[in-house]
């Protein structure tokens, strides 16, 4: 009334901010809400859509993780239609019971459920083994080996043996008898006397 000292109207006007500060707030946080509710609904539709992509960079993640995934979407559509009637039924002046905040984190769960398995790189294939030389190959190699050594072998003793020859003897004039051709010596037994062969002289005539 009229009859309120200054002090009195101050202590009111903090009340009354107070009160609309918390009005306020409530107003606000059920617009960021409403935001946060409907990014979470988008992620849930991004998450199905994932587990059914068909890329064939994918085609190494298994059914088994695929259906993993659409169950996880699944369920928190439900969760979160579950929680956002509650929170609707609820007085505006009373604290909420679904936030901004707790639909924030449901949203990144997702999100970090996604990336992990629909989008993990394919695994590096596993080199390679040199192939095992057969049994049979291994033999055929060792045959070709031990053949061209002994056709080595035997070029090396054709050769040797061609250096090795002695040069042909000469041939013995039809005119010379034979007598006069040196004869080898036979092999002299023991207590024999060794006795010089004779040589006719060449210079001499030959009887006919």
């Amino acid at each position: 009334g009229t009859t309120a000292s200054v002090q009195q109207i101050k202590e009111y006007l903090v009340v009354l901010k107070n009160s609309s500060a918390h009005v306020v707030a409530r107003y606000e946080a059920d617009g960021t809400r409403r935001a946060a509710f409907e990014d979470l609904m988008e992620a849930i539709e991004d998450t199905k859509a994932a587990a059914d992509d068909k890329d064939p960079n994918k085609a190494h993640v298994s059914k088994e993780e695929r259906d993993s995934v659409s169950k996880a979407a699944e369920e928190m559509d439900a969760w979160a239609t579950a929680e956002s009637e509650k929170q609707d039924e609820k007085p505006g002046y009373e604290i909420p019971i679904l936030t901004a905040e707790i639909l924030g984190e449901k949203q990144k769960e997702l999100r970090e459920l996604v990336k992990k398995v629909m989008e993990r790189p394919k695994p590096t294939p596993a080199p390679t083994p040199a192939p095992t030389p057969k049994p049979t190959e291994t033999k055929e190699k060792s045959k070709e080996g031990e053949g061209k050594k002994k056709l080595d072998e035997d070029e090396e003793m054709k050769e040797g043996g061609q250096k090795a020859e002695e040069p042909p003897t000469p041939p013995i004039p039809a005119d010379i008898p034979s007598e006069a051709i040196p004869q080898a010596k036979e092999p002299v037994g023991e207590g024999q006397a060794t006795q010089p062969m004779e040589i006719e002289d060449e210079s001499k005539p030959v009887t006919k």
